[in-house]
């Protein structure tokens, strides 16, 4: 969904603009606010010294000649311009020539006439400059200079330029917005017979979407996304005769799952389905290969279970380039110390145990503790970086290696896909997954809020 500005008049004639992001989202987010000019760029040059043309309201082309004059762009109309502290974005491309120093750059002129401190280098590339607008309260009429925000460059300067995407904004600042939903306590004071009363509190658990949305994928029995449990979360083969169905998360928690599969029979996932929105279902179609899910007792307790043999495999590809930090939250139990790949985006990204030693990997190896055998929920967050990454890895809730641990340098390039519970051939995880959140954003800020929730679902610790 666009951006949307919502621009706020002050009595006393002033303004400031908020630059909203429209897309649902919860968490944290930082939006920018300030008044942010309606560009008017004008030169102001003889065109006999300078070519210029203006290709939109926020790009233009500029080629100064070579001889005696300065040149000036004006980038908003004089009577427009404020003063205080300004942020001027635009991307500046060179098609020629060079902009040495002081050749080209930007100017904020009042009263003294473009002293230093008002003067700003420029580069090739996206320039993002803070530049001060002072007033010394001397007119134009009275001989002295127009509040003037421009582009100048001088004498005996020979370029050929190109500006886009230019944007200035007037007291520019950020505001910390905070969706990231907690559990709410309701209460209900109910009266009987005119004097006595009974106050009933009940704790309503957000969804996880509702926490921190974003994730890249997201895979678990629990419905992510609706409270009436109608997201499709498994697709389930029945063992007695291969049957397959697909199953929502309500299907799963009241029972319809365990009588479909039938009374001492096995029931194998060939399909965990992902529920962030973004389709990365995992799936598995050799038989001998699928996690169970449904056995003799019914329901396994835990979720999946990987019993040495089993794994699920993504459809599709995932791409991530150096600088990308994951982001993964698993609930999981082990059930021996066996050496085993729990999540992995094949060999570049790995989240492991090593015989009792959990483990990160993305190149190197970087221990995070003993495997306790009881449910845990690992929630690692890694920064890919060919130049040397580092992950910091909590389990249930408190950080089980020394931060920022290194891991390698691999990055996710070429695409990789998604598996869980081991590769195709081996290395296989023995224990139980509940839920696997994975988002390629740095979630550290809402770390305790998705632990939280995720522990609130499954009693972890």
């Amino acid at each position: 969904m666009a951006d949307r500005t919502l621009t706020i008049n002050h009595a006393d004639g002033d303004s400031e603009t908020y630059t909203i992001n429209r897309d649902k989202f919860a968490g944290v987010r930082e939006m920018s606010r300030g008044h942010v000019y309606p560009l008017n760029i004008v030169n102001l040059t003889s065109t006999a010294d300078f070519t210029f043309t203006k290709h939109s309201d926020n790009s233009f082309t500029a080629t100064p000649n070579n001889n005696a004059n300065w040149k000036q762009i004006n980038l908003i109309d004089n009577s427009e311009v404020r003063t205080g502290n300004h942020l001027i974005e635009f991307d500046l491309m060179v098609s020629s020539g060079s902009i040495a120093s002081g050749d080209f750059y930007l100017l904020a002129r009042d009263g003294d006439d473009g002293a230093d401190s008002n003067i700003k280098s420029v580069s090739a590339g996206h320039n993002s400059i803070e530049i001060v607008v002072n007033d010394d309260g001397i007119s134009a009429a009275e001989g002295d200079f127009d509040l003037t925000i421009a582009f100048t460059c001088r004498p005996a300067s020979t370029f050929d330029v190109t500006i886009s995407n230019l944007k200035v904004t007037h007291e520019p600042d950020t505001v910390t917005v905070d969706r990231t939903a907690v559990p709410k306590e309701q209460a209900k004071e109910t009266t009987f017979g005119g004097s006595q009363s009974i106050t009933i509190k009940r704790e309503i658990e957000p969804l996880l979407s509702e926490v921190t949305g974003g994730a890249s994928a997201a895979y678990s029995l629990r419905d992510l996304n609706d409270k009436a449990g109608n997201s499709k979360v498994v697709r389930v083969r029945r063992a007695s005769d291969n049957a397959e169905k697909d199953f929502l998360a309500k299907d799963v928690s009241n029972g319809t799952l365990v009588v479909w599969v039938g009374a001492g029979n096995d029931g194998f996932v060939e399909t965990w389905y992902d529920q962030s929105g973004n389709g990365n279902d995992t799936v598995q179609e050799t038989a001998g290969n699928q996690p169970q899910i449904v056995d003799a007792n019914g329901l396994i307790d835990g979720g999946l279970a990987f019993n040495g043999g089993q794994m699920l495999r993504s459809v599709d590809n995932f791409t991530y380039p150096t600088g990308t930090t994951l982001s993964t939250f698993i609930t999981n139990k082990a059930s021996n110390n066996t050496t085993g790949y729990l999540f992995r985006f094949e060999s570049d990204y790995i989240l492991w145990r090593y015989f009792s030693s959990r483990r990160v990997t993305a190149g190197a190896n970087a221990n995070a503790g003993a495997v306790s055998l009881n449910e845990e929920l690992w929630s690692v967050i890694s920064n890919l970086n060919t130049s040397g990454g580092t992950s910091n890895f909590y389990v249930d809730g408190t950080l089980a290696a020394d931060p920022d641990k290194a891991h390698g340098s691999n990055d996710l390039i070429p695409a990789r896909k998604i598996e869980i519970g081991g590769t195709r051939t081996s290395t296989f995880w023995t224990g139980t997954v509940n839920e696997i959140i994975m988002y390629d954003t740095d979630q550290s800020a809402n770390r305790v809020a998705i632990e939280t929730n995720i522990n609130n679902q499954y009693d972890i610790y």
